[in-house]
């Protein structure tokens, strides 16, 4: 299943970028070096312009984007591939 939306909407995080497909709308992969743009509104999460609609409390969604900010610096870092192939992540 995709995270926080059934198995068919919603978006999945990856080691190289963010899958995002809502209801009636185009699939949509964005990679971490490519993803400038990434707040809440209202209850969406705007990623790079393609809104995901959350059904969870304002703190979750809080938490969620402060989530995806720490995985996009770690993983959309110029240097991560390496600093992660040395520490063995």
């Amino acid at each position: 299943t995709t995270v926080f939306g059934g198995a068919e909407d919603g978006f999945v995080v990856t080691t190289h970028g963010i899958h995002i497909h809502e209801y009636l709308a185009s699939y949509r992969f964005v990679s971490y070096p490519e993803m400038k743009y990434l707040i809440l509104d209202g209850r969406h999460i705007v990623i790079q312009g393609e809104k995901v609609r959350l059904f969870n409390s304002k703190q979750e969604r809080e938490n969620i984007l402060v989530l995806l900010q720490e995985i996009r610096q770690h993983f959309g870092s110029k240097n991560g591939c390496e600093d992660r192939a040395r520490s063995g992540c």
